[in-house]
């Protein structure tokens, strides 16, 4: 199967692409999770964060790029096209810069269950 992600096709199985591995058949296991972090370099784990408060923060953001002009002008808010000429928009900063304009994107990354996973 091929899926064309941008101007590229990638053929699914491929270097480029393949699908990702679960690792919430060993989430309580502490030792198989650093294992596989360095076997693999990433953990899938289903369901970490709550669908909606993930939704919210996403929101957010679309949000604030639509309010500084950087979506396409007319497409619908929840496609979150980008403009052709904003393809570089990125913030940064603390917790402390970023509350005013994005406190339900800190509470997705700061929400006890993730502090409780580290």
């Amino acid at each position: 199967m091929n899926v064309t992600i941008g101007t590229r096709e990638l053929a699914m199985g491929s270097r480029y692409l393949t699908e990702l591995r679960s690792s919430n058949d060993i989430l309580e296991d502490t030792d198989a999770l650093r294992l596989r972090l360095a076997e693999e370099g990433y953990l899938l784990i289903r369901g970490f964060h709550e669908r909606e408060r993930v939704l919210s923060a996403r929101e957010e953001f679309l949000r604030k790029l639509q309010a500084m002009g950087r979506l396409e002008p007319g497409a619908p808010l929840d496609e979150g096209r980008i403009s052709q000429d904003n393809r570089s928009m990125m913030w940064g900063g603390g917790a402390e810069e970023l509350q005013a304009d994005f406190p339900r994107f800190l509470d997705v990354v700061n929400h006890p269950s993730v502090l409780d996973f580290f």
